[in-house]
């Protein structure tokens, strides 16, 4: 233990106990490096102390009124157990238990360290004690085997949500805690403003029921170890903790020697002498016996005794006969419920990739009970060596196919292979082998499946699901996931969902039901909808399905089974559905949110719901799922679709079947699709209007609006009469309602943009639109009595936007239809949207706050507004006030120059690419003329924007060149003039010609302003070599190819880009919007333009050669509130990760030779979260838009990684080769279903460590030269 880390060690302990604990208390203070000794209790404990020569002077003392008043906690508990006293007085020792523990948690207000230590007063070490890990340095927390339900009832109420997550127990005799995770506990605990009291032990006390308060029903070091676990996961490091707790009832406290504590020691870490106990007769002469010592270990000796005993306190060990059964120790096994299965048979299917394999059975293992499952593993032909790993673990049945046959197929084999053994009636879990098993998720599923008799099957949560099992959770880590799943606490009486589908990654049937059914109908392998035709079969034969919200398994997502045409097999299997069971899945499978949360009751109400045209019943289910007394009735008049509906709802096949049952009315909701009550006559209305109580709510569901694609939408065109607020205004009053007004809001804190196209007189609108507080969140309006399809086509054509990301509402169907022949991809909707719209809205992450984007279209609106006054073009420039500045001091500002010169191209005149050497010594030439010149007008400010050098001697034109971000406005022509309008040769295509002497009179020069940004240059080539710089390496072997590479490189800022050959930033470069990756690059500032910048999409290539590297080794980011992503440095250092920050500040992490500091981490660390590498569905996505995109017809050449290990150390590089050999069999099988797409993997390439360099992805170069051959090959064979 470091010599540096002092903590008091504090020991709260009555009068009594200092005295029969004096003769071993040296042992105590001997066995520990800490900084003050403190004994705490009443005033009389000093004299104590100071009286014994053992301990006087090495212990200070402090009084426990000093820290909490007795008195205080003692009339508390008294108040609170007033219905049970009746009058009579509360015993003070009942108080005691309580009371010591509210002292060692109050004492970190008295402590100045950063640790303190408590420890029983009735315990001393039996070996020295460190509590410091010497590897890492972490404190420990010390962990033993007991449970307490108590402990863990109180903790959930004074901390909601909390609940036990390890299988040990933080209950020891001793902690060491964090002095300002303490703090930071107990002000928790006073926030909860759900129990009465102010002070924490308050609030511990009356969230105690009076009846439990004798049953000890608290303990901080349950409570604080909890805490950690869940806020501070990496602040402790754990270790198992041993204590002979009845110490006293095998030796005599006065007697215990040297000998006996090293003997002891080595089993054990402390020992107990417990008020009360004294050495039993048979007991004498055994542990403390010499000759028994030598014989056995002091843990051999306890197990022994323990036999004996049929209750009360066992020390446990991880090897211990009754480590699973006795009563102070659970390992979330399951209780036997009435009916209930407890063995469980886990069938998991497995197709490569042997290290998810390995985690997931690890993960089974660590979190359930011996002998109440088995794994049985079916493979379909795996190729990277995961079945011989199966074949040799002896607790899994294997089954190994010589072909992959699917999913289905193989858990039908997994569970056939059950049979003669003892689990063949066990219910079965299908468990995706891409999954870990989170502790309890199991058990979770258990109770719910057997919660009821008509439950057929249950499925989990997860952090990738679909069916909308799906959480809205992104963590850094696997292990973050699992800590997040071990949090879930969802009372079980809101934990189940009822579903008409259930997905297979995490599901459990009950076995009989299994059977029933005859498991997956082998017809759709090899895979998709066969969990559908599943959840089906269950549903026809009466049994229900509940999604559990408490079980949550971790799922990797889509690294199980891997099919690159996976959209003929969806589409094919999709129609297989359909002609089976004679309806598509997908229009039933979900409830609707929006109609469910128009029902005007609370979840305890009674009330009576109808819907007509119910389908599978989905939303019945949901209705009940949420409120639990509510009668629910369906009509379906669908044959297939009723026949299972009927099977588990009250669901009729006709309004005359359902008029058997009812003549009166009887229901409170009525719920009924928008086309259906189109089609339904007006007697069939008439009917179903008098089954309805007279204050009924009428829900009209419009299916379009259930499966509408709201994410794409970027702005909403409002009409305002009989739209958005209800009436007409030109008429008379309207009725603004608040809903409406509050939506709009919500939309624009969302990033998207509202605009108005109504047929009304501008002020009165506004005006109405002001009384809300709403009317500055509108832009680009068109309130007037002209047509609005041109008017909405030309508004969108000048906020730069597409019209497949515009959503026009209006009440008029007409005007819909106008608007789609002016922009035919436009989205229009009635106002029957506007609930859904607040549903979507409600349920997904605001993320500009801030109103950035809208800020952005009122500049642009106010720019176009100017322009739309002037009578031309010309007179816009005039009404524009463009002003600019000549500046001198070049050498100041030549990196920026030198960035104009390297990258501007459009206004570029003479294209000489000089590096900075020859720009200084252009700049100190006393003969040229040169200059930067900045610009702004009443719009903005645009920066640093052009730059000349001109030989006055020889009348040369070294540099003129102009950013395009000033295109238009003239300045290129008013530099001219203004060197004279000298003759020179204009290199290459303009997109201005200079003029002699042609008038610019709209532009004013003017003195100083702030620099801008730069554009993209661009050059023309065959073959584009796009990847790490290594890949430089091959180009010299590539004779007579005309080669553009975009290679990593340092940009003019002096640190690397490499963002632009990630896949990520490729397809966000073609589909974001300008605006989001400005957004991005005005937030992180070590990502610039330059990583979204490729020449990829541009310019038509024979071949193009793209490394994967970047996909699988760098470090993938994704904002927190939306769906934009980066890429940076390694995927082994996340700049996220706090273990991290000082390695990248110092520059011992590799951070691409950025400056870091403290604050540009913590502010990234704020906004962006760690997602690892590129999940394989975005790489495949990004990979298709690539191939469909670029222009021609290029061969594609992907560059795979090496999956031979490097026996050296990167810790850039670390692990690279090990996902290689996942990652490569999947892309090349991708690259096989595209025609033009080819691999080349550097493993073939790579026959020894001579072959490496200094990592296992810098190569000898040979390699390079096999590469390039290869390379060659591909292009002799195709072209």
């Amino acid at each position: 233990m470091q010599t540096d880390k002092i903590f008091d060690l504090l020991i709260v302990v009555t009068p009594d106990d200092c005295k029969r604990m004096i003769p071993v208390y040296p042992r105590l203070l001997d066995n520990f490096d800490h900084g003050k000794v403190i004994f705490v209790g009443r005033p009389d404990i000093e004299q104590i102390v100071a009286d014994s020569n053992l301990i006087a002077g090495k212990v200070s003392c402090k009084n426990e009124d000093d820290i909490i008043l007795f008195d205080d906690v003692h009339q508390c508990i008294k108040k609170r157990l007033s219905s049970i006293l009746n009058g009579q007085e509360l015993p003070r020792r009942a108080t005691g238990w309580y009371y010591q523990q509210f002292l060692k948690m109050q004492y970190a207000f008295e402590c100045e360290d950063e640790y303190y230590m408590v420890w029983d007063g009735d315990t001393v070490p039996c070996h020295r004690i460190s509590m410091f890990s010497p590897e890492t340095d972490q404190p420990y927390l010390d962990l033993k085997y007991e449970y307490h339900p108590e402990y863990f009832d109180t903790m959930g109420k004074i901390l909601p949500g909390f609940k036990k997550v390890i299988k040990g127990s933080f209950i020891s005799e001793h902690m060491l805690y964090i002095t300002e995770i303490m703090r930071e506990l107990i002000q928790e605990i006073e926030s909860n403003d759900a129990i009465p009291g102010t002070r924490f032990w308050e609030k511990i006390i009356n969230a105690i029921e009076p009846d439990k308060i004798y049953d000890s029903a608290f303990s901080e070091f349950e409570t604080y170890g909890t805490y950690i676990a869940l806020k501070h996961p990496t602040a402790y490091k754990l270790r198992e903790w041993h204590s002979f707790r009845l110490g006293a009832e095998f030796f005599d406290i006065n007697t215990i020697c040297t000998r006996d504590f090293e003997w002891l020691g080595r089993d054990f870490d402390a020992i107990s002498f417990e008020k009360g106990q004294s050495v039993r007769e048979d007991h004498r002469g055994l542990f403390d016996n010499p000759d028994y010592q030598q014989k056995l270990s002091a843990k051999k000796m306890l197990q022994l005794a323990q036999m004996e005993y049929t209750e009360g306190y066992k020390e446990i060990w991880d090897d211990s006969p009754e480590q699973t059964e006795v009563s102070n120790y659970t390992v979330g096994a399951f209780g036997n419920g009435s009916g209930s299965n407890n063995k469980t048979l886990i069938v998991i299917v497995s197709y490569n990739a042997i290290n998810l394999m390995q985690n997931n059975i690890e993960s089974i293992r660590n979190v359930l009970t011996p002998g109440t499952y088995q794994i049985v593993v079916v493979d379909n032909a795996s190729t990277d060596g995961v079945d011989k790993w199966l074949q040799q673990q002896k607790d899994i049945i294997f089954v190994k196919n010589f072909e992959n046959v699917g999913f289905g197929p193989a858990c039908n084999q997994g569970v056939k292979a059950s049979r003669g053994t003892e689990f063949e009636k066990a219910d079965v879990f299908l468990l995706n082998n891409d999954t870990r098993l989170v502790f309890d998720a199991l058990y979770y599923l258990k109770r719910a499946l057997y919660s009821a008799d008509d439950i057929g099957a249950v499925g989990s949560v997860s952090n990738y699901a679909g069916n909308k099992q799906q959480l809205d959770v992104e963590f850094d880590t696997v292990e973050e996931y699992i800590k997040f799943g071990e949090t879930i606490n969802v009372p079980m009486e809101d934990a189940l969902l009822e579903r008409v589908r259930l997905s297979g990654f995490s599901m459990l049937v009950r076995r009989n039901v299994w059977d029933e059914v005859g498991g997956f109908d082998e017809d759709f392998a090899p895979g998709y909808f066969e969990d559908d035709a599943l959840s089906m079969e269950i549903l026809k034969r009466g049994y229900r399905l509940k999604v559990v919200r408490n079980s949550f398994v971790y799922h990797a997502g889509s690294q199980s089974f891997i099919k690159t045409d996976y959209q003929t097999l969806l589409n094919n299997h999709h129609e297989l559905f359909i002609q089976k069971y004679g309806f598509d899945i997908l229009e039933y499978a979900y409830a609707s949110g929006t109609a469910i949360s128009q029902i005007p009751f609370s979840k305890e109400s009674r009330f009576s719901v109808l819907q007509y045209g119910c389908g599978l019943g989905s939303d019945l289910k949901a209705i009940k799922s949420i409120f639990r007394n509510a009668e629910t009735f369906g009509i379906e008049q669908n044959y297939k679709l009723n026949e299972i509906a009927r099977k588990t709802e009250k669901v009729f096949g006709s309004i005359d079947e359902l008029l058997e049952f009812f003549d009166e009315p009887s229901f409170n909701v009525f719920i009924i699709d928008k086309d259906k009550l189109a089609a339904m006559n007006e007697s069939e209305q008439g009917v179903l209007s008098s089954l309805l109580v007279s204050d009924a709510t009428v829900i009209i569901k419009n299916s379009e609006y259930e499966f509408f694609d709201y994410e794409k939408i970027k702005m909403i065109i409002w009409d305002m009469d009989e739209t958005f607020w209800q009436g007409i205004l030109s008429e008379g009053e309207v009725i603004l309602p608040i809903s409406n007004a509050d939506l709009v809001r919500n939309i624009t804190d969302h990033g998207v943009v509202n605009s108005i196209s109504s047929k009304n007189d501008e002020i009165p609108v506004m005006d109405e639109l002001e009384r809300a507080g709403i009317a500055d969140l509108f832009v680009f309006n068109n309130i007037n009595w002209q047509d609005k399809g041109h008017q909405i086509a030309e508004k969108i054509s000048t906020m730069g936007l597409r019209p497949e990301n515009v959503l026009f509402i209006d009440d008029n169907p007409r005007n819909l239809e106008e608007a789609k022949y002016y922009a035919d991809s436009l989205m229009t909707a009635m106002p029957d949207i506007i609930p859904y719209l607040t549903t979507f809205y409600a349920r997904t992450i605001a993320g500009d706050k801030e109103h950035n984007r809208l800020e952005q279209y009122k500049l642009l609106e106010k720019k176009n507004e100017a322009r739309s006054k002037s009578d031309s073009s010309e007179q816009f420039l005039k009404d524009s006030d463009i002003r600019v500045v000549i500046n001198k001091d070049c050498l100041e500002h030549i990196d920026r120059i030198h960035e104009l010169v390297m990258r501007s191209n459009q206004l570029n005149y003479t294209k000489n690419r000089d590096d900075k050497k020859i720009l200084e010594k252009l700049l100190t030439n006393d003969w040229n003329d040169s200059a930067y010149i900045e610009a702004k007008d009443r719009f903005g400010n645009y920066g640093i924007i052009g730059f000349y050098c001109f030989d006055t001697r020889s009348r040369k034109m070294e540099h003129l060149l102009f950013s395009c971000r000033v295109l238009g406005m003239g300045i290129e022509q008013f530099i001219y003039n203004k060197l004279g309008c000298p003759e020179f040769e204009v290199k290459g295509d303009v997109a201005v010609e200079l003029q002699k002497d042609a008038s610019v009179d709209w532009i004013t020069e003017d003195k100083e302003f702030e620099r801008s940004e730069r554009n993209a240059s661009d050059n023309r080539v065959r073959i584009l070599m796009k990847g790490p710089c290594d890949m430089d390496s091959i180009e010299p072997y590539l004779a007579g190819a005309a080669i553009t590479s975009e290679f990593n490189f340092v940009n003019n800022e002096g640190f690397v880009t490499a963002g632009q050959n990630h896949s990520m930033h490729i397809w966000e470069s073609a589909n974001l919007e300008p605006a989001e990756l400005q957004e991005i690059i005005d937030e992180v500032p070590f990502i610039t333009a330059d990583d979204f910048k490729t020449k990829l999409f541009e310019n038509e290539y024979n071949v193009i050669c793209y490394s994967l590297l970047p996909d699988c080794q760098a470090g993938l980011y994704k904002r927190k509130d939306k769906e934009l992503y980066i890429s940076f440095s390694s995927r082994n250092t996340p700049v996220t990760d706090p273990e991290c920050k000082e390695g990248f500040i110092n520059g011992s992490k590799p951070g691409h030779a950025f400056h870091f500091t403290e604050k540009i981490i913590d502010e990234f660390a704020e906004n962006w979260e760690f997602v690892g590498v590129t999940p394989l569905e975005l790489v495949f996505r990004n990979l298709d838009y690539i191939y469909d995109h670029v222009k021609g017809k290029p061969i594609i050449i992907l560059l795979l990684g090496s999956e031979v290990d490097y026996e050296g150390d990167n810790e850039e590089f670390n692990g690279l080769s090990e996902y290689h050999r996942d990652f490569n069999p999947i892309i090349r099988e991708f690259a096989d279903d595209h025609d033009r797409m080819k691999v080349i993997n550097l493993t073939d390439f790579v026959h020894s460590q001579e072959d490496y360099i200094d990592s296992v992805n810098h190569f000898s170069r040979n390699v390079y030269y096999n590469v390039a051959g290869e390379i060659v090959r591909y292009i002799n064979e195709n072209l």
